[in-house]
C-alpha cells in the first residue's frame, strides 16, 4: 500500500491535539490506558459471552502475533469479516498493534462484494468467521483466493479449513500471549478503511488515520457524555462506518462497557437493554423504526440515559414517541463517511431534533454551505454541504482520482449532500446533489416529500426515487412501509396530506408502492437504487437481521 499524504495540513491536526479533540498517541495506546484503568471491568458483552478489558487486550495480543508470524506490519491491509462479537473489536486492535491498516466489511458480503474490495485494496490477509447460520465463508475465499494474487494469508474463526490458520488455537493457546511487535505507530499514521455506504454507486474506501478514528469520529460518543458507568449499546455492524465507534470510541477512548448483537431483533433488543441495565443506545433509523413499532411493552428501560440516531429526518410526532418509549433523551444526527456528522444537542427541542441533525461540533467536524462554484452561502440557501475537521480522513484509498474529485484546498470534502443553515445555526439536510428528480426542467430533492410521507400517521418509513415518462423526464415515485395495524392510504390520501402540510404540488408523488420492508445496506441505510428496479412490482422481503443476505 502506498500512502498518498493526509490532505489535511498538518499545523491543523496539531492544533485538534491541542485542543483535546484528537489523542496525540495511537489507537492500542489508547485502548491500554483502559486496560491499566480497570482490567477486570466488562469490555464487551455479545450474544455468547463477556469479555474483560484484560482478556479483550489478552485476545488481541495472540491475534496480532499471528499477524506477525505472517509478516504483516506497515503499509499491509489486513480484511476482516466477522459479525457483532468480541473477537470483531480484537481483531482491529491487533491490527492496529502491527501497524496495519484494517479493512472491515459485513458478514452479508459474497462473493462479488469481497472480490472487488480485496482486489482494489490489495489486502495481504484476511480474518473471517466459518460459518453463520447456513453460509460457509471459507469456501468463499477458496473460490475467491485464485483471484486474488495479493492474499497471502487467511485467519478462521470457528471450525478449521483448509489453507487457514486457526484464530481459535491461537486464542486458546496455553501460556502468554506473544511478545508485541517492535514497531512504532502513530497518531498520524493509517488505521481503518471505511467502506462507504454505496446506496447510489460502488462504495469508495476512505483512509482514516488513528487520531481521526479515535478522536473526532470517538467524539460522537463523547458528546453523548459516557462515563465509566455508561452500558453502550451499538446496534449497526461493528464494520461499518458507523460502527466503528464501537472498538475505537466506545473502548479505546471511553472505556466503557459495550454490548452487541449480531443479529437485530426488535424484542431481543428491548429485552437486552433491561437485562444489561444499558444506559446509551446508539441504531440507524430503520432500527429505530422497527423497535418503536415494536414498543416496550412493560419492560423496565429506565436505565436509559440517551438514544442516538443517525441517518435519516423523523416528524416532530416520531421524535415524541421515541422520547415517550424510551423515557430518554434522543440525538439525531447526519453521518457522511466521506468526513462529516453534525448532530442535535443533549437539551435541544423537539421540534430541532425533527427538522434539523443539530448545529456543527469543532470537536468532530466543521461544516460549511457551498455553491458551485466554491462561494459560501447565506443563512437559508441550499448548498452542497462541506465539512473539514478532526475526523477528516487521510483521503480516499489508492484513488487521487476521487481527492481530486471531492478534496479541496486546507482539507475539506465534498459530501455530495444538500443542505442549509437556519438562522440559529443548525444544520438542514435536504437530500443529495445526485438524488435529483428531474420533472418537467425542475430539479427535485426527494428529502422534503419523504420527510412529508413520514407525518403520516399510517407510514413508517418512505423513500421517493424517480422513474422515466417520456413527456417529463421523470415522475416521483414513493415506497412506503406502514404501521402495524394501520390501513393502507391510497395515493390521493397521501397527495392531499402533503399538500395539506404545504408540500408544493410538484413534489408529491405519482406512483405509490407500499412494501413490507426497505431493502438496506450494512449500514442500515435504504437502497434506492434496488427501490428504483422495483417499478410497480409488489413487495420486498423483510431485511431485520444484520447478518442476512
Amino acid at each position: 500500500m502506498s500512502v498518498r499524504p493526509d490532505l489535511v495540513p498538518a499545523e491543523l491536526r496539531a492544533a485538534w491535539v491541542d485542543a483535546g479533540h484528537t489523542p496525540g498517541v495511537d489507537l492500542r495506546t489508547l485502548f491500554d490506558e483502559q486496560v491499566k484503568r480497570h482490567p477486570d471491568k466488562v469490555a464487551v458483552i455479545d450474544d455468547e459471552k463477556s469479555t474483560t478489558y484484560a482478556e479483550l487486550a489478552e485476545m488481541a495480543d495472540r491475534i496480532a502475533g499471528l499477524l506477525c508470524d505472517w509478516g504483516i506490519g506497515r503499509d499491509d491491509v489486513v480484511a476482516i469479516q466477522f459479525p457483532n462479537i468480541a473477537e470483531a473489536c480484537a481483531a482491529d486492535l491487533a491490527v492496529a498493534t502491527v501497524g496495519a491498516t484494517c479493512l472491515a466489511y459485513p458478514v452479508l458480503y459474497r462473493h462479488n462484494e469481497v472480490r472487488s474490495l480485496l482486489t482494489r485494496s490489495g489486502a495481504v490477509a484476511c480474518l473471517f468467521v466459518r460459518r453463520l447460520r447456513d453460509f460457509d465463508y471459507a469456501a468463499m475465499m477458496a473460490d475467491l483466493r485464485a483471484e486474488l494474487p495479493a492474499l497471502g494469508h487467511l485467519g478462521v474463526l470457528g471450525d478449521p479449513a483448509p489453507g487457514c490458520d486457526s484464530l481459535d488455537a491461537r486464542l486458546r493457546a496455553e501460556g502468554p500471549p506473544p511478545p508485541r511487535p517492535d514497531v512504532a505507530v502513530g497518531p498520524s499514521d493509517p488505521a481503518r478503511i471505511v467502506v462507504t455506504s454505496g446506496t447510489e454507486a460502488a462504495p469508495k474506501m476512505v483512509l482514516y488515520s488513528h487520531a481521526a478514528v479515535g478522536g473526532g469520529i470517538a467524539q460522537v460518543l463523547g458528546a453523548l457524555r459516557p462515563d465509566d458507568d455508561t452500558r453502550f449499546l451499538l446496534l449497526p455492524p461493528l464494520s461499518t462506518g458507523f460502527g466503528s465507534l464501537g472498538t475505537y470510541a466506545g473502548l479505546a477512548r471511553y472505556g466503557v462497557t459495550m454490548a452487541v448483537t449480531s443479529t437485530f431483533d426488535p424484542a431481543g433488543v428491548i429485552k437486552l437493554i433491561e437485562r444489561e441495565r444499558i444506559t446509551h443506545m446508539l441504531a440507524v433509523p430503520s432500527m429505530l423504526a422497527m423497535l418503536l413499532a415494536a414498543g416496550s411493552g412493560d419492560a423496565d428501560l429506565s436505565s436509559l440515559e440517551v438514544v442516538g440516531s443517525f441517518g435519516a429526518a423523523m416528524s416532530e410526532d416520531r421524535v415524541r414517541l421515541t422520547l415517550d418509549t424510551f423515557g430518554a433523551r434522543f440525538v439525531n444526527g447526519y453521518g457522511c463517511s466521506d468526513g462529516a456528522i453534525c448532530m442535535t444537542g443533549w437539551d435541544d427541542r423537539p421540534e430541532k431534533i425533527a427538522r434539523t441533525v443539530g448545529r456543527p461540533n469543532p470537536a468532530i467536524s466543521e461544516i460549511r454551505i457551498l455553491d458551485d462554484d466554491g462561494a459560501e452561502l447565506a443563512v437559508g440557501e441550499v448548498g452542497e454541504v462541506c465539512a473539514r475537521g478532526p475526523m477528516s480522513p487521510l483521503g480516499y484509498f489508492e484513488s487521487p482520482d476521487l481527492d481530486d474529485l471531492y478534496r479541496f484546498d486546507g482539507g475539506w470534502v465534498r459530501t455530495g449532500d444538500l443542505g442549509f443553515f437556519d438562522d440559529e445555526g443548525y444544520l438542514h439536510i435536504s437530500g443529495r446533489k445526485k438524488d435529483i428528480i428531474v420533472r418537467g426542467g425542475y430539479n427535485i430533492s426527494p428529502a422534503e416529500t419523504e420527510a412529508g410521507l413520514c407525518k403520516h400517521p399510517a407510514i413508517a418509513e418512505a423513500a421517493c426515487v424517480g422513474y422515466p415518462d417520456q413527456r417529463l423526464g421523470e415522475r416521483m415515485c414513493a415506497f412506503v412501509t406502514l404501521v402495524p395495524g394501520a390501513a393502507v392510504p391510497t395515493l390521493e390520501e397521501l397527495v392531499a396530506f402533503l399538500e395539506a402540510d404545504g408540500l408544493a404540488r410538484i413534489k408529491v408523488p405519482e406512483q405509490l408502492e407500499v412494501i413490507d420492508a426497505m431493502p438496506l445496506n450494512p449500514a442500515g441505510k435504504i437502497l434506492k437504487r434496488a427501490l428504483r428496479t422495483l417499478g410497480a412490482s409488489p413487495c420486498l422481503p423483510g431485511g431485520a437481521d444484520l447478518n442476512e443476505v
